[in-house]
């Protein structure tokens, strides 16, 4: 196929490959666009024959123009990196090529927001209990590559250090969090010696790797900023400031002790968001009481192991923070009645559910695969989870009243849910719901 690649059929190939390794429609689209810039600059050549060098040049040339931001151009990077290094296996030097003249002096750091939206992005077991690993303990790439199995000490919620780290405190806190997924990580993928294998080798995991992986979990969580996996290193100091713990407390329990480094850090620490709101107008215009705080809600989404579910229940939340409100109740109970059905015909003999269906809606046809319950309207599927013991009667109670807001919602009318209603009914949702896997 790539003897045969041409700007007729390239398009497609590039496509097929990013379909392979599942990136997102917005992913793809957005790669397809910053390679399309680069065949189109060297239209001459034929794609798979552009070199490192010319490369190089396609950025000199637009970053000495100012024709992209730095976003933009970082995103572009990425594309060619998939295209060159991952796709045709040209092993091109692409880090750090492509950077503006103008770079920041502190480096980038994820907000707490940002880190819940980066962890339910992550499909890939591996790469989130990687992820949330390193963030949690605030190790370095290198230092959480070489921990080996045996350093992982459930029973005392630590993580040895002592063979990976020869300054700083020899062990770290095993969070809650990141013990759960490590068991889940370890029945799936079996590693012997190193906690992060390699898959061709009993070596630990390549980073290069690793930092790729990272990139495409970025862009699909909606983050574009120049972030690395180092970055979470500097969140984990951050949010622990953040939270009240001295900055000199937390360097020294990772080993950093000279003035440099403790000027770095701080100066990390200190970076101060522009004040974009007059107090006065807060006091008179309460300019805040219509918005909500979502970040409770993904924080939930974080015990939801179906990646489906979760994902329906992602845009219902980008719905409430963009607005709109109905789209948001109907996406959601899309995701929770879709969950009852699984739960009425996976968990129960086809039998009992009939005979309970038809107790509340007599000619309601029999249930014989997932999809007959389509034909079943959703108060009789509630009852019969009642019936089931699938819900006590507070929650079928609460369950039926977020379907009277689902069906209000789902109608053409001038009714518009406040915003807070709609937190209120997501939150009952996920709680009822989806904590009874």
């Amino acid at each position: 196929m790539l003897k045969n690649l041409n700007q007729d059929n390239i398009e497609d190939f590039i496509d097929n490959e990013l379909s392979k390794r599942d990136y997102k429609p917005k992913t793809k689209k957005t790669y397809k666009y910053s390679l399309n810039k680069l065949f189109e600059f060297y239209k001459d050549k034929k794609p798979e024959d552009i070199s490192f060098e010319q490369i190089k040049n396609f950025f000199k040339f637009f970053i000495s123009r100012k024709r992209y931001s730095a976003q933009t151009i970082y995103v572009f990077n990425c594309a060619f990196d998939f295209f060159y290094n991952d796709v045709l296996k040209k092993d091109y030097d692409l880090k750090g090529i492509a950077t503006l003249k103008k770079e920041r002096k502190i480096p980038e750091v994820l907000t707490k927001y940002e880190m819940i939206a980066l962890l339910n992005s992550i499909h890939d077991t591996r790469l989130r209990t990687f992820v949330a690993l390193v963030y949690s303990t605030g190790l370095d790439l290198g230092e959480a590559t070489r921990l080996k199995v045996k350093d992982i000490d459930y029973k005392n919620k630590k993580i040895n250090l002592a063979n990976i780290r020869n300054k700083g405190t020899k062990d770290a806190i095993l969070s809650e969090y990141v013990n759960q997924e490590l068991q889940s990580y370890i029945i799936k993928y079996k590693p012997k010696k190193w906690l992060f294998e390699s898959s061709k080798n009993d070596s630990p995991i390549n980073h290069s790797t690793l930092q790729r992986s990272f990139r495409k979990a970025l862009l699909n969580a909606g983050i574009y900023r120049n972030v690395s996996i180092k970055s979470l290193k500097y969140s984990y100091i951050k949010h622990l400031e953040q939270y009240g713990v001295p900055l000199i407390n937390i360097l020294e329990e990772l080993g950093i002790y000279t003035p440099e480094s403790l000027h770095a850090f701080s100066q990390v620490n200190r970076k101060k968001d522009r004040i974009i709101v007059s107090p006065l107008d807060k006091i008179i215009y309460d300019t805040s009481s219509g918005e909500v705080d979502t970040k409770p809600l993904e924080k939930l989404l974080l015990t939801i192991l179906n990646d489906d579910e979760k994902e329906y229940l992602l845009e219902a939340i980008k719905c409430l923070n963009n607005g709109t409100l109905k789209a948001a109740v109907v996406l959601a109970w899309a995701a929770s009645i879709r969950n009852i059905h699984n739960k009425c015909f996976y968990k129960h003999s086809k039998k009992t559910v009939n005979s309970f269906i038809k107790k509340h809606q007599p000619k309601a046809p029999n249930i014989n695969k997932i999809d007959d319950f389509s034909y079943i309207n959703d108060k009789s599927i509630l009852e019969t989870c009642r019936d089931l013991g699938e819900f006590d009667k507070n929650e079928k109670d609460i369950l039926t009243e977020c379907l009277n807001l689902r069906n209000k919602c789902g109608h053409p009318g001038k009714y518009s849910p406040k915003p807070l209603k709609v937190a209120s009914f997501i939150e009952d949702i996920i709680t009822i719901v989806f904590s009874k896997q």
